[in-house]
């Protein structure tokens, strides 16, 4: 079998190397964005949209490595994403012969290529608020701030979960009645 000459202990540790340099050298690189601002200025700096490491960024070339940094992310994401959907569903369809078993196939890849897109889309969330801060009021921005902390960093995280939970007859029993139970009880109080 092809898979275990690939997936070697050697292999493993250097894909892991390699994400964490590429991870450190992105923290590396901030410092180093940061030590370039002057601090005579620092009295004078105050926050003024909402606390987030985004207010970090106090020169210009911070700035514009946050930027393409978000980008660079965001794209690569999308074309690993895409590839090895793309290489799941064609190993899908060519293993399944049973029409019913490549159907229950097909949309688990589906449910978690949603997934992951909605785990990409964490990557735009300090853009966003970013934007929405110099034209909302300080209030309705954390709210933003929260929901888009719900729904771009925590459910896409617990969606396959969800969804594996609820196929399984056993756990779908639990969860109705408990679900069923906690909405009864809440509409009489």
């Amino acid at each position: 079998m092809r898979k275990t000459t690939i997936i070697t202990m050697r292999n493993t540790a250097v894909a892991i190397f390699v994400v964490w340099a590429f991870g450190s050298l992105n923290i590396l690189t901030r410092v180093i964005l940061l030590l370039d601002f002057p601090f005579e200025d620092l009295e004078s700096l105050q926050m003024k949209d909402f606390c987030a490491k985004v207010n970090i960024l106090l020169g210009q070339m911070s700035v514009l490595y946050d930027k393409g940094y978000t980008y660079f992310l965001f794209v690569s994401a999308g074309v690993a994403i895409i590839c090895s959907y793309i290489g799941v569903m064609i190993a899908a369809r060519s293993a399944s012969t049973d029409k019913a078993s490549a159907q229950k196939a097909r949309n688990t890849l589906l449910l978690h290529l949603l997934q992951l897109v909605l785990s990409l889309s964490s990557t735009i969330q300090n853009p966003l608020l970013t934007a929405f801060s110099k034209v909302l009021d300080r209030e309705t921005l954390v709210r933003i701030q929260l929901y888009l902390y719900v729904f771009i960093i925590i459910f896409p995280r617990c969606l396959s979960s969800l969804i594996y939970g609820i196929r399984d007859r056993t756990i779908r029993l639990v969860f109705v009645k408990h679900l069923c139970c906690q909405w009864r009880r809440s509409r009489f109080q």
